[in-house]
């Protein structure tokens, strides 16, 4: 359960020429940026929810001593959860970031991503079947782009989607260094 992905190895026959990627290191400082201010946030809320929790106990002459000690207690058992909840999630973006790969061969890409939810997607060339290049604003100025890789394959199309490629399987290779 707690195994993490090996590193990318190619398909058998196409080693010769075999080409890994991995998310620009750019990504990585995206990420981290997303997670600082989300742990900011939780952390703030947190402090302000378990403060006037303890203020309100603390500040009220009829809640007995025992009660009160046991708050002051359980403040400082939230406010360490909270603290490896912080170091728990920063080691998982590393981990995540780390284990973000992509290989290319002269017939297929393979992309694997992920540590706790591992994803691994293996397309040929021969069922590609749209390819594009996202880049939002922030992507822009960080010289990134993902690129989406739609492929044959999906099974059949309810009803409901009548449009083209509604349901087709996409590989996702994020986090890479967008070229001029």
């Amino acid at each position: 359960m707690l195994c993490i992905p090996n590193d990318p190895t190619p398909p058998p026959g196409d080693e010769a020429g075999a080409r890994v990627f991995r998310a620009a290191p750019a990504y990585f400082r995206d990420r981290l940026v997303v997670w600082g201010l989300s742990s900011l946030v939780i952390a703030v809320v947190g402090l302000c929810v378990v403060g006037s929790i303890v203020l309100a106990v603390m500040n009220d002459p009829q809640v007995p001593a025992g009660l009160r000690s046991l708050m002051r207690a359980g403040a400082v058992v939230a406010l360490v959860l909270l603290l490896l909840r912080t170091l728990f999630s920063l080691a998982v973006l590393r981990l995540d970031f780390e284990k973000r790969w992509s290989v290319v061969t002269a017939r297929s890409l393979r992309v694997g991503e992920g540590v706790l939810a591992v994803r691994e997607m293996t397309v040929t060339f021969a069922n590609i079947q749209n390819v594009a290049v996202l880049q939002g604003p922030i992507q822009r100025v960080l010289g990134l782009a993902d690129l989406q890789v739609e492929t044959a394959g999906g099974g059949a199309v309810p009803a409901n989607q009548k449009q083209l490629g509604a349901n087709l399987p996409v590989a996702w290779f994020r986090g890479l260094a967008a070229a001029g």
